[in-house]
């Protein structure tokens, strides 16, 4: 189509050639990359932890941006294709194949060959990683810019370039959670139950947790694959089970955050325990043919009339939790065992026996209710100072009969 203009005949440029619209299509590795690169879903989010950040750069592994282009023979040609990385939380220029002046992104030559199918751009993980510096979190750019060839006509005063790119994102989260306290580790029969806290931690969102247990002793340096471990959801206790009695187990807990980066396991996050074997002599009682209730609790049982009142509730827990976890404590309740069923059913029949009974384990069931509420080494450590208590008084008791039996004779 012609124009004129003041005399002149001017011919309409043709058109220039059209960009090319780039696609990732999918992403590849020479070694296996973690499931956090969304490989077949290239739209996703992709990040790197703290552990692929080490295990890619150990490993040297190379990550490969598979992409097609459209049109797939563009009818110039491609001049000139490079990639550019940029630098942790900056952008690079799309639009350039050239660094900017100021532009905070390193470049390379990109090696694409038409047809645009398929096309692979291979890149080191290290390239996107960076050194692995714990404690940082960013995101990486990588940009494929394809230069097609100058389309400005000829005796034109104006550039016409055309330049595609395609910009894939990586978040390279390197900040673990911070460490984690175990509180407690309570015995059972061939299992362990730990609890911790998690005070530090308590901005992270979904926070879930991992639970290793060795018979070796170790720390976050030497925990390997011989540990065995489980992650839990957001709850801060777990039952270790299928364990050996009073083997000397060594249990750490590690936070983990939303994209599994996990906390170091320091000694706070450590404990060790070892699994006991719980008799439980009311079972045995009933095997052996007898018929009294009270799921071994006889005398409270009798005395507040149920094996599920409150009282006895709590002194079944102290039992349980305390007395059948160490050997005094399960032949105390080996002789109660022993003696009681005879005492529950005179007890039984006698309202003020009933009465003065529950007066006298008023102090016990309070004792029993303080320990169980607390950590089990707090609560053995005030079982102690109650048994210290009680053996000194016994013992002044005792030299003051034996004092004033002194006088007697002396006066006799």
């Amino acid at each position: 189509m012609a124009a004129a203009v003041a005399g002149w005949t001017l011919l309409a440029a043709p058109p220039a050639a059209a960009d090319v619209k780039m696609t990732l299509l999918r992403i590849e590795n020479d070694n296996e990359l973690s499931d956090r690169i969304n490989a077949h879903a290239p739209d996703e989010e992709h990040v790197i932890n703290l552990a692929d950040c080490l295990r890619y750069t150990e490993d040297l592994t190379y990550i490969t941006l598979v992409w097609s282009g459209s049109p797939e023979n563009p009818s110039g040609g491609i001049d000139r294709d490079v990639v550019k990385i940029s630098e942790p939380d900056a952008d690079c220029q799309a639009d350039k194949a050239e660094l900017g002046t100021d532009e905070k992104c390193s470049l390379r030559q990109a090696n694409t060959s038409l047809p645009l199918s398929g096309e692979e751009t291979r890149l080191l993980a290290s390239d996107i990683t960076r050194d692995c510096a714990a404690g940082s979190d960013f995101n990486v750019n990588v940009y494929i810019i394809l230069d097609e060839p100058d389309s400005t006509p000829a005796g034109s005063t104006t550039t016409d370039t055309n330049v595609s790119s395609l910009k894939v994102s990586f978040r390279v989260d390197l900040e673990p959670p911070k460490p984690v306290q175990v509180d407690e580790i309570e015995p059972g029969d061939a299992n362990l139950k730990v609890s911790w806290s998690d005070r530090d931690n308590e901005g992270e969102s979904d926070p879930s947790y991992r639970v290793y247990w060795s018979t070796r002793d170790f720390d976050d340096s030497t925990k390997g694959e011989d540990d065995v471990s489980s992650d839990t959801s957001g709850s801060l206790s777990y039952q270790i089970t299928g364990l050996d009695n009073y083997r000397k187990y060594y249990v750490a807990v590690a936070a983990l955050d939303a994209n599994d980066n996990e906390s170091v396991i320091g000694e706070k996050a450590k404990m060790s325990g070892s699994p006991v074997e719980v008799a439980d002599f009311f079972e045995l009682y009933k095997q052996a043919g007898g018929d009294e209730q009270g799921g071994f609790c006889f005398v409270a049982t009798a005395a507040w009339g149920s094996p599920m009142a409150a009282d006895v509730v709590t002194l079944r827990s102290f039992r349980d939790r305390y007395l059948m976890t160490w050997a005094p404590g399960r032949l105390f309740v080996d002789a109660y065992y022993t003696v009681s069923p005879p005492l529950a059913d005179l007890i039984a029949d006698h309202e003020g026996l009933r009465t003065a009974v529950r007066v006298a384990l008023w102090p016990f069931v309070a004792v029993a209710g303080v320990t169980v509420e607390l950590p089990t080494v707090l609560g053995t450590a005030i079982l102690l100072g109650c048994a210290l208590a009680w053996g000194l008084g016994v013992s002044l008791v005792a030299v003051r009969v034996q004092r004033r039996a002194a006088r007697r004779g002396g006066h006799a």
